[in-house]
């Protein structure tokens, strides 16, 4: 995800306006004035971020040797002002193309998101930009991710961010903290094989309570994604998580809290499971209370937007009534 600009109320201390990415780089790696290193830091994420110019900008970046001096701020630098900006210079270069995505993980990026993850005294403001670079770095499905030991510590934080909100109804963490931290599971689950990412799907089930709706729809997607992209283990994951009574409650919508999107993309992975050639998963949507789901999105006094969710229902219905008749019509 890049990171668009937005301006804030510091000033360029002491920075030519007119410097060049060239000469703010080598600010960035040699000013030992902090001032001058923040204000370097800033211009030069600015610049980055600028819709349609950011590319070749990047390449700029990238190309100066900088990355390494930007981890090295982000990891020890005793301002959040001076980690923030590192961490969304490091952010807008790894979100860019898969070479520079490389490239920031070939700088030391993920030593640095082992060491901040597990840190419980790093800022809301820090650990966005932390979440936000680990969702770019896992974005392409990047084994090193696993194979540095991430994935553990990405199920230690969702239990204590998701698994407080579930018991307490409290938010440990600012809600953007949350939205990163679902949209990295989500990442994670969906590009990473099953067998690998399963303690992170507990995590998930947990991230549909959630009370924010940017949170759940991306929580109800990676259960989607789960589902439609790994298979039969896919599906297994989907059942042994006993998220199919949740997705079928968020499918029939009591109330307009939550837009009719959320119910077309809750019938998904539901509709897989009854389609499914085991009848395992068939019973476990069955059970889970598909049919009387199906009944809802399909009657005609509901809202027409529940349309977008018609050709997943009655692909469903088609196979369910071919296949399991007698136990359909008994529900």
């Amino acid at each position: 995800k890049l990171q668009f600009l937005y301006l804030i109320g510091f000033s360029a201390m002491s920075v030519d306006g007119n410097a060049s990415i060239a000469e703010l780089c080598s600010l960035v790696a040699t000013a030992l004035d902090a001032k001058t290193r923040y204000a370097a830091l800033t211009k030069l994420r600015r610049i980055v971020s600028v819709v349609g110019d950011a590319q070749n900008d990047i390449e700029a970046v990238v190309q100066t040797g900088v990355t390494s001096h930007l981890v090295d701020i982000a990891a020890g630098a005793a301002s959040d002002d001076m980690k923030c900006e590192a961490l969304w210079i490091l952010n807008n270069v790894a979100s860019s193309v898969e070479e520079h995505t490389a490239h920031v993980m070939d700088a030391g990026a993920l030593p640095l998101l082992v060491q901040l993850l597990p840190d419980e005294a790093v800022s809301d403001r820090v650990l966005d930009q932390v979440l936000s670079l680990l969702g770019n770095l896992c974005g392409d499905g990047a084994e090193e991710v696993v194979e540095e030991g991430l994935l553990p510590e990405i199920a230690r934080m969702g239990r204590r961010v998701f698994g407080e909100t579930e018991r307490t109804g409290k938010h440990q963490r600012s809600i953007e903290v949350a939205r990163q931290l679902a949209w990295v599971l989500q990442n994670c689950v969906r590009l990473y094989d099953v067998s690998t990412t399963g303690p992170l799907l507990s995590i998930l089930a947990q991230a549909l309570w959630h009370s924010d709706y940017e949170v759940l729809s991306t929580a109800v997607w990676g259960f989607a994604m789960v589902a439609s992209r790994h298979g039969q283990a896919g599906l297994d994951a989907v059942v042994a998580s006993g998220v199919a009574g949740r997705l079928a409650d968020l499918c029939c919508p009591e109330s307009e809290e939550y837009p009719t999107a959320l119910a077309s993309a809750a019938f998904r992975p539901l509709g897989d499971l009854l389609s499914s050639d085991s009848d395992s998963h068939a019973e476990a949507a069955l059970d889970a209370g598909v049919i009387k789901v199906m009944k809802f999105l399909t009657d005609g006094k509901r809202d027409s937007s529940f349309k977008k969710a018609w050709k997943h229902v009655f692909w469903a219905a088609r196979y369910a009534v071919w296949r399991y008749e007698s136990r359909v019509e008994l529900r």
